[in-house]
């Protein structure tokens, strides 16, 4: 008899304390829903408060504000007083003058040093040029035409280029 009590005791206390662990379970199950649901409500005013005019217009104030930031560097890098005056064309087609005239010097220069030409003095021309502010060129005629060199033609200084190319080739062991 004592036995069946034992057991009959025993079995309620399990069923207890499975009620136990279910009202647990429930709690646990209750809670979770209550702090989803706070969740999803300051979810709603967040997003109530951050609509998407708001949005647009943050956005294109910053832009707005960049822009004028981009501006302003603009105006701060044009030029200011003599430099403003410059032309980049103007400047550009100066460059190219010289440049040519520096070239012409090279070529007269050793045209001069190979073989002087017999050619009669040119007569300055009436008009000049009055872009590039040079001579007209010579209208005279040749009275012969140059001798060809018949010896071994004199050997032009060497400009820094092509002693520095001599050096690489010289060091990379690359024939002349």
């Amino acid at each position: 008899l004592l036995e069946q009590q034992l057991d009959y005791i025993m079995n309620n206390k399990l069923r207890i304390e499975d009620q136990k662990i279910l009202l647990e379970g429930q709690a646990m199950t209750a809670e979770t829903v209550n702090a989803m649901r706070a969740g999803a409500s300051q979810m709603k005013k967040m997003s109530e408060a951050t609509n998407i005019d708001d949005v647009d217009r943050v956005m294109d104030d910053i832009n707005d504000t960049t822009d004028a930031v981009k501006q302003v560097q603009e105006a701060m890098g044009q030029p200011v007083g003599a430099m403003a005056d410059l032309d980049e064309d103007e400047l550009e087609n100066e460059l190219l003058e010289l440049e040519a005239a520096e070239l012409d010097a090279q070529l007269l220069d050793t045209t001069a040093t190979a073989a002087p030409a017999r050619v009669q003095p040119a007569q300055p021309a009436a008009v000049a040029s009055p872009n590039l502010g040079m001579p007209a060129a010579p209208t005279a005629t040749p009275v012969a035409m140059p001798t060809v060199p018949t010896g071994k033609p004199a050997q032009a200084a060497k400009t820094a280029e092509e002693l520095e190319l001599e050096a690489l080739q010289a060091e990379m062991a690359l024939p002349n």
